[in-house]
């Protein structure tokens, strides 16, 4: 249901002359050909871009793989945790006092998809200008590599290795995620002179709002605002986090909020039986 919402399939076996042919006849009238087989598969089977550009120069190719389709690993077999791997992610995931930890979900796949659905949809723009298709390559590892934010200017700029953090992002205070008295688990984000103005309506511990300026020049204090941030308080109600820079860590029951119903979002407002 996640992934096929929406989708007609047919199945065709690409390893027999008549499927092979059943594609040269889709593809010559289709405006995008995705596909995410091991570099070098379509060639084998004949159907690689330049055979099939020649009946259809209009046809975009969209081709996602674990290392793009060259380079020295563009035969190995691909798969979104080495891509998670070797783009980073991996790495930095995690308590800093234990292993590499993965996301939780399939980020590396997802990252690709994105990618190569915008490349996709440059491609389709460029062709209105030019009336011929692209090449699209989309890797697992560049794709992970791309969200890596300034992991890689600091260590090419300054040699610095970002190492495992938790749950907080470093010199960023207060935006981690914190206890509360009635159990539950609150996660604060924003400016900070937003946060400033917000958490003294909350916390049960007393708390001297400080310049921005100094915080941001005084990182070492980011520590002690992550503990006593609102340790203590509680999460409240939907209605009572309005226009505060924080938000309880949602389980996915709690996917079913009025917002995501009104934007038909799609998420179900409870299990299914």
């Amino acid at each position: 249901m996640r992934v096929c919402r929406g989708k007609k399939s047919v199945t065709i076996n690409l390893r027999e002359p008549a499927g092979r042919e059943l594609v040269r006849r889709l593809a010559a009238g289709a405006d995008v050909l995705l596909e995410n087989f091991r570099p070098g598969t379509l060639e084998k089977w004949g159907l690689a871009p330049e055979v099939l550009h020649a009946a259809n120069p209009r046809l975009i190719v969209t081709r996602v793989s674990g290392y793009g389709q060259t380079g020295p690993y563009a035969a190995q077999p691909g798969f979104g945790a080495i891509g998670e791997a070797i783009g980073g992610i991996r790495y930095t995931t995690g308590d800093p006092e234990t292993m590499p930890s993965r996301t939780g979900i399939s980020i590396g796949d997802t990252l690709t998809a994105l990618f190569a659905t915008i490349g996709t949809l440059n491609a389709l723009h460029a062709r209105e200008r030019t009336d011929r298709g692209q090449i699209v390559d989309a890797a697992l590892y560049e794709s992970v590599l791309a969200v890596m934010e300034s992991l890689l200017t600091e260590y090419h700029v300054a040699g610095f290795i970002r190492e495992r953090t938790g749950s907080f992002i470093p010199n960023i205070a207060p935006a981690n995620a914190y206890p509360t008295r009635d159990g539950k688990v609150h996660l604060i984000s924003g400016n900070q002179d937003t946060v400033e103005r917000c958490l003294p309506k909350r916390q049960a511990v007393s708390f001297t709002p400080t310049p921005a300026a100094v915080i941001a020049s005084t990182r070492a204090r980011s520590s002690e605002l992550r503990r006593c941030a609102i340790l203590g308080s509680s999460t409240g109600s939907d209605a009572d986090l309005n226009n505060r820079p924080s938000w309880p860590i949602c389980r996915i029951h709690r996917w079913s909020s009025p917002s995501l119903h009104r934007r038909r979002s799609g998420y179900a407002a409870s299990p299914m039986s």
